[in-house]
């Protein structure tokens, strides 16, 4: 980030509406505005005069105001520590989708969509993808059916769909859940991470609280000794919101009837058809072959593991039953990564502060894709007195010229989400003036909150993820489409991984790990006597030393066939349950009992033998719910084309600054405008290949 005096940009921030009022006041005025411009266009064209100038633009004019404004007014939903405001952010979520629902249920807009999709003028090819893809939305939305019983079936269908879905929702933030444990249940816990855990009174007297939607509590399964704690959380975590199961069960019930209703087999199939996969049976048919490829490994690293538990309950006079669970893994692969490559993973996070990290991420971001930033010191254009907001440009040689903006929201507090993701806040899209319309994107973390003697750090896993969802936000800031619904990573879901999957490849190499890294000891002087007090030692090496690089890199595939196969696991859950074609038969199916099943069949761990409902996470994401619903292969899917793409350009230079500029030009300034396929072929200079995923995984 170069220090240089604050530039003006041609678009300021983002107006963020701060008050129930505001919210529900905006959503109902956009509403009432947007209804009118679609009825202004049913009464003055007929279909037999639709073209994708009387048309097509006035409905893409009103499809940017939404996507716009939508991500603004729903933003608290997720992030605000006050309730009223949260709940008035997931009331206009709810309005907004059902006036976007009811959009695509009207007949007279269809026809008039319709009628431009069959004349086929000659257009652009990003305004004749749009043609096509308005026109599916509404295929979808069941206007192509004829019978209009069944018409009217499938529209109660949809309602109901998205009834339960704000439900599911609303749960995933209400239910945060927590537990109380004590120290001695607790011991192996680092002092850092007990340090910050809220201590009880009363019938808590001399415990701490465990939050299970923190995100860095996950070293609770990673440090703690015993096993019946790491159970007891496991239990918790894992069924926080089990009154999800049925809601979730009820839309996959749905789903399968509506499918049929619109001429498909499965839910799946009519999911797959617009994704680069196709049809479930590709997608299938790739989960068996990379499950039975993990399997022997996969095997052996479970043999390893029970060997250690065994070892660790005999040291400790405690028996055996020649079982592994999965509140076994974390903590004894924990050990066989430090035993085997001699890695203490205490000391890589002392290396990743994460302010100096976040900083130094920028700054590689900026020349590897010719980019600038600049900090803007304004704290009325942000939610929380703790998110920062950046202006990005292009580099001085590309012109200088302004892209949009970045905010990061990295740290903890009450009533935002759990876990590591990327928004977009607005997108760019090109106006009627041929102005541009520049993009806005958000990094939401919840890193605890650091304090002038307390550091936050960032374990290896966090880094891994921070660069993952960064490259999202580089994504959507450096994207140049025409229409507002190809921005960024509004790309088939099953590529739109693949971007920020590429970029992971970084935090594996010797030399931009030694870059990156910083001692926490050498960001602050209350750091630096922090160290010396506890420690008792000299301060370490400013950089990662290479012997803890060299264990860092080896440990890589540490764990991996297990992880790999989780993977696997809630990818063919996925899909499975939405393969089905009886609703009779979805209607009788546990899906907790089948997913809990599924861990022994893939991943080949123990489960309870008294429980077969035992733990139900599959509810915890909102992945089968919205957008990866028979999609959630697309992680292990578009790492196919993120590790050719990382091996073919970059795995030899990997700061190559042309390659950096070309990817740039090629990839991510496309989002969704093109063909993914085609988009890949272009920047590889071929068809994609597997071999790469496989030899990465040493596999092949």
């Amino acid at each position: 980030m170069v220090s240089q005096k604050l530039r003006e940009a041609p678009q300021p921030p983002p107006v963020i509406p701060q008050t129930k009022t505001d919210i529900l006041e905006q959503t109902g005025l956009f509403i009432k505005q947007w209804s009118e411009q679609q009825c202004e266009l049913i009464g003055r064209i007929r279909p037999e005069e639709a073209s994708f100038a009387n048309t097509i633009c006035p409905l893409a004019d009103i499809e940017n105001s939404i996507n716009i404004h939508k991500p603004i007014l729903t933003l608290y939903e997720t992030t605000s520590t006050h309730l009223d405001v949260g709940q008035a952010s997931g009331e206009a979520r709810k309005r907004l989708d059902e006036f976007r629902s009811e959009r695509y249920k009207d007949r007279a807009l269809f026809d008039l969509v319709h009628a431009v999709w069959l004349r086929g003028e000659d257009v652009d090819p990003e305004s004749r993808r749009l043609v096509e893809m308005m026109h599916r939305d509404f295929v979808a939305n069941g206007l192509n059916i004829v019978n209009i019983s069944d018409r009217k079936r499938f529209h109660v269908i949809q309602s109901r769909i998205d009834q339960l879905a704000a439900e599911f929702q609303k749960n995933r933030t209400v239910d945060s859940g927590s537990i109380w444990f004590t120290f001695e249940q607790l011991a192996g816990t680092p002092e850092d991470v007990l340090s910050r855990l809220e201590t009880g009174d009363g019938q808590n007297g001399g415990k701490v609280k465990i939050c299970l939607d923190e995100y860095d509590h996950c070293d609770i399964s990673v440090y703690v000794k015993d096993e019946a704690t790491r159970k007891r959380f496991e239990l918790a975590k894992s069924n926080k919101c089990v009154q999800n199961v049925q809601l979730l069960k009820e839309v996959v019930v749905l789903r399968a009837e509506a499918a049929m209703l619109l001429g498909y087999k499965s839910h799946a199939a009519l999911r797959l058809e617009s994704r680069m996969a196709k049809t479930p049976e590709t997608v299938v048919a790739f989960l068996e072959d990379l499950r039975s490829r993990l399997a022997a490994s996969g095997k052996e690293e479970l043999r390893v593991l029970k060997e250690l538990k065994r070892k660790d309950l005999e040291a400790r006079g405690e028996p055996f039953d020649d079982r592994f669970y999965p509140w076994d893994y974390a903590f004894y692969n924990r050990q066989l990564t430090k035993k085997k490559y001699s890695v203490d993973m205490k000391k890589v996070k002392e290396y990743f502060e994460v302010q100096t990290t976040v900083h130094r991420m920028l700054k590689n971001f900026e020349s590897l894709f010719s980019l600038r930033f600049q900090e803007i010191h304004s704290k009325d254009i942000t939610w929380d007195d703790h998110v920062k907001v950046y202006s990005a440009w292009d580099e001085e040689d590309l012109g200088g010229e302004f892209l949009g903006y970045l905010y990061l929201d990295l740290l903890d507090r009450e009533g935002k989400y759990s876990g590591i993701f990327n928004c977009t806040l607005e997108p760019g899209y090109t106006q009627d003036d041929s102005a541009r319309h520049y993009p806005s994107t958000v990094l939401f973390c919840n890193f605890s909150k650091p304090t002038p003697t307390k550091p936050c750090l960032l374990s290896q896993f966090n880094l891994v993820m921070l660069f993952h969802e960064l490259g999202h936000g580089i994504h959507n800031l450096v994207s140049k489409t025409k229409y507002s619904r190809f921005h960024g990573t509004e790309t088939a879901v099953d590529f739109g991984e693949a971007p920020s999957q590429m970029l992971e490849n970084w935090c594996w190499v010797p030399s931009f790990l030694k870059d990156l890294s910083q001692h926490y000891s050498y960001s602050s002087l209350g750091y630096l006597e922090m160290w010396k007090k506890v420690s008792k030692e000299s301060q370490p090496p400013e950089n990662m030393p290479d012997d803890i690089i060299t264990g860092l890199i080896g440990s890589k595939y540490s764990g991996k066939p297990s992880f790999l196969l989780g993977q696997v696991l809630f990818a063919l859950f996925d899909i499975r349950i939405h393969l089905h074609q009886d609703t009779e038969g979805i209607k009788n199916l546990d899906l907790t009992r089948e997913y809990n099943e599924m861990i022994r069949e893939i991943q080949m761990f123990n489960v309870p033998r008294d429980r077969a409902d035992w733990s139900s996470p599959f509810v915890l994401t909102s992945h089968f719910m919205e957008e990866y619903d028979a999609g959630y292969y697309s992680y292990l899917f578009s790492q196919v084309y993120s590790t050719d793409m990382f091996y073919s350009a970059f795995k030899g230079d990997l700061m190559n600054k042309h390659e950096g500029r070309r990817y740039r030009r090629l990839v991510l300034e496309k989002g969704g405008s093109q063909d993914e396929m085609e988009i890949l072929k272009e920047f590889l200079g071929r068809d994609p290949s597997i071999e790469a995923f496989y030899k990465d995984l040493a596999l092949n």
